[in-house]
């Protein structure tokens, strides 16, 4: 982890998130590596250093920074599940409501 007061000031700069590059997708700066990929492998329990040899261009602190920025930076596309988002709605049928009673 990012162990020191230095290193953790430059941790912001890992990350950039431009619309001309991969539509805005957060990515590691210098590559095209997408930040949600990286800690979705983690996630899964990817070892760091299969990433590593998977991804040359990235550092070990690049992989260990995927994974808090994820959980601070959810993705904007997707948002949480509800629990009512998997049920039909209740009370239509073929269009038209019927009758509460």
């Amino acid at each position: 982890m990012i162990r020191s007061r230095e290193n953790s000031n430059n941790v912001p700069n890992i990350v950039e998130s431009n619309p001309a590059l991969m539509g805005g997708t957060p990515v590691f700066r210098g590559t095209r590596i997408p930040v949600h990929l990286v800690a979705d492998m983690i996630e899964q329990g990817t070892p760091i250093i299969e990433i590593l040899e998977g991804y040359p261009s990235l550092t070990r602190e690049m992989v260990e920074y995927a994974g808090i920025f994820a959980a601070t930076h959810p993705r904007p596309d997707r948002p949480p599940t509800q629990p009512w988002s998997e049920t039909k709605p209740v009370g239509r049928e073929k269009g038209k409501l019927r009758p509460v009673t």
